[in-house]
């Protein structure tokens, strides 16, 4: 997602991708065309948790997303790898770039994201502290919610601007050797990842 904030000082975030799970429309019509059966997993009679994909005549493989690779018995009944790609113009407003696990977003909304992550920066944090923060913040809810269970926490906090950085807390990259190519890039960015060390 992006962090917007505007010239009033509201901060928004900005959507850049879909949840690719049974549970939108056109990728259950996709899995059921190719014969694959979506429900939850069914515990002693209930049915438990989200819906996933499955053979149409075996318990298997039980996937809660509808898009990934390498798994051929998923793929034979419509799971596939074909990324979802979109286009955004940054502009101004766009502050921030925050990429996350799901373990992260279970208990947090893009906005509650953005507006931590806007608020530790407005304190002097670095992207790398920031990164942090969210992994530490999700693994407590996720443990006081799920009694100890921790889904894959993961966090890339991206500035896209000198304005969120202490002064010092980077150097430009060296210009390219005589004859090489350099990529053309309008926004100063300084990014950090932080992954959970604990999950299941």
């Amino acid at each position: 997602m992006l962090g917007r904030i505007s010239s009033e000082g509201a901060v928004t975030s900005v959507a850049l991708s879909v949840d690719h799970i049974p549970d939108l429309a056109s990728e259950a019509a996709r899995i059921r065309a190719l014969g694959g059966r979506l429900e939850p997993y069914t515990i002693g009679g209930e049915q438990m948790g989200p819906t996933r994909v499955w053979l149409a005549d075996k318990d298997t493989p039980g996937l809660s997303m509808t898009r990934a690779f390498g798994d051929t018995v998923a793929s034979s009944v419509g799971v596939i790898a074909q990324p979802h790609v979109m286009e955004i113009a940054l502009e101004p407003e766009h502050q921030y770039l925050v990429l996350c696990s799901d373990g992260i977003y279970e208990f947090m909304s893009n906005d509650e994201i953005v507006g931590l992550v806007h608020a530790e920066a407005e304190k002097g944090a670095l992207p790398a502290q920031i990164a942090e923060l969210l992994v530490r913040t999700a693994r407590h809810q996720w443990m006081a919610e799920e009694d100890g269970g921790v889904d894959d926490c993961t966090a890339i906090v991206c500035f896209l601007t000198r304005g969120n950085l202490k002064p010092g807390a980077i150097t430009p990259a060296p210009l390219p050797a005589a004859g090489v190519s350099r990529p053309s890039i309008s926004r100063h960015v300084a990014c950090h990842m932080h992954r959970s060390k604990h999950h299941l």
